[in-house]
């Protein structure tokens, strides 16, 4: 039997009793059923992102003092030719 722990929720994991037909209880209530389909459902956490290297800073140093030429010059004075 799957159970979803919840703080208000009062089965608390507790084992339902068998029932002498169909299938077994796989869930304790249909609540619970749903909670459990809803967070199956939910995409996972996205993971943090790693420190960037020395590169990707260097690479940032760059794009910043392009963007300020730029900024205060005008585009052709950016251009990487």
């Amino acid at each position: 039997m799957q159970h979803v722990e919840d703080a208000e929720h009062d089965q608390g994991g507790d084992e339902l009793p068998a029932s002498s037909r169909g299938r077994p209880a796989v869930y304790c209530s249909r609540s619970c059923q749903a909670r459990a389909y809803r967070r199956r459902r939910q995409p996972p956490e996205p993971e943090p992102p790693e420190p960037p290297t020395a590169q990707a800073k260097r690479r940032r140093q760059i794009v910043e003092a392009v963007w300020r030429m730029a900024s205060t010059r005008g585009l052709d004075a950016a251009s990487m030719r």
